[in-house]
């Protein structure tokens, strides 16, 4: 699998999500909230190479570690600094930015996009380091369902919960990829080698021929035999939203058959009216999203410290009686 996750912060406390995206030739870090303390255990140069931070929305807990993100990113030299969040990341990331004395910049040629996605359309901006995060300049707003941004190596799609506020969930997956069938490899005998990224390379046309000990082969010929197409690997974050109809039916339609679901399972089951007032999730809740999407992996997070006398394990087990497919975290397992 060349998409990776890793929950930080603790049970009970404020949790993010850091996938990074590994096609092979290079790494891609796609940073979702930036609670306290949970960018304490990622290494700089990582939070240095963060291609995208994804805000799901802009509560205490899912932004008070962004000092620590703006500390290291102010003046990025490589690619520019790309924030996303629900409509009012523009107002709340030039508050944060101008929350700083900027007097020593003039000479910086940091750049930040910010991204503010509304239903159905992404209005986007550019702020540039050396004029201290001042000035607000205008891009092009564009239209979406779903998708929001399309790279080579991962799409990133979006859309609009309730939380009172509104909460974007999102999902990112790999594009399809063709792979060598290892058995039909085996079973014609052949070994592996550098000739196998040729039957890969599509520029390259099925007339063309390559030498395989010392027998020649067309590519077209191999390909018929070899390649088979895989749908990419793809992960979903979900966090602080209401069960209601509209946005919910919306959630699983993006989510569905998703590899990884990392899902709020704010509240246990008995106290779904709490859920209900705070705009959360219940456990079985997050169940039944994950079973109606058909995803393949549910991970549960961002627990009500109301709980923490029972354990993470209490809600866990909650979220199997409806989806058996149900984990916690791998690095939780130690608290």
């Amino acid at each position: 699998m060349s998409i990776e996750f890793q929950i930080l912060g603790r049970p009970f406390e404020d949790n993010a999500l850091l996938v990074t995206v590994n096609p092979g030739e290079s790494r891609h870090y796609i940073l979702f909230d930036c609670g306290e303390t949970c960018l304490l255990p990622v290494k700089p140069s990582i939070i240095m190479d963060i291609d995208h931070l994804c805000f799901s929305h802009f509560h205490l807990d899912h932004i008070a570690g962004f000092d620590r993100f703006l500390r290291m990113n102010y003046n990025r030299l490589s690619e520019p600094v790309m924030v996303w969040g629900p409509v009012n990341t523009i107002d709340v990331m030039h508050h944060r930015l101008q929350g700083v004395t900027w007097d020593l910049v003039e000479d910086a040629s940091g750049e930040w996009i910010l991204f503010a996605m509304n239903e159905g359309s992404v209005q986007s901006v550019q702020l540039f380091t050396a004029e201290e995060f001042k000035r607000i300049h205008p891009l092009e707003d564009y239209a979406y369902d779903f998708t929001v941004f399309d790279h080579e190596f991962y799409v990133i799609q979006a859309c609009i919960l309730s939380h009172r506020t509104p909460s974007v969930a999102y999902r990112i997956t790999e594009p399809r990829r063709l792979n060598i069938n290892v058995e039909a490899l085996e079973s014609a005998g052949m070994k592996s080698g550098p000739w196998l990224e040729k039957v890969k390379d599509l520029s390259l046309a099925n007339s063309h021929i390559v030498e395989i000990e010392s027998q020649e082969y067309s590519l077209g010929d191999l390909r018929s035999r070899l390649l088979v197409e895989n749908d990419g690997v793809s992960i979903a974050y979900v966090t602080d939203c209401r069960y209601e109809d509209q946005s919910i039916r919306r959630l699983i339609e993006m989510v569905q058959g998703c590899d990884i679901l990392v899902c709020e399972s704010t509240y246990a089951v008995e106290d779904e009216d709490l859920a209900v007032q705070n705009y959360h999730l219940t456990t079985h809740q997050a169940a039944r999203i994950a079973g109606e999407a058909g995803v393949g992996k549910l991970v549960l997070h961002h627990f009500s410290d109301r709980y923490q006398s029972d354990g993470a394990e209490f809600l866990l087990e909650q979220a199997r009686e409806i989806f058996p497919e149900t984990v916690l975290p791998e690095n939780w397992l130690s608290f």
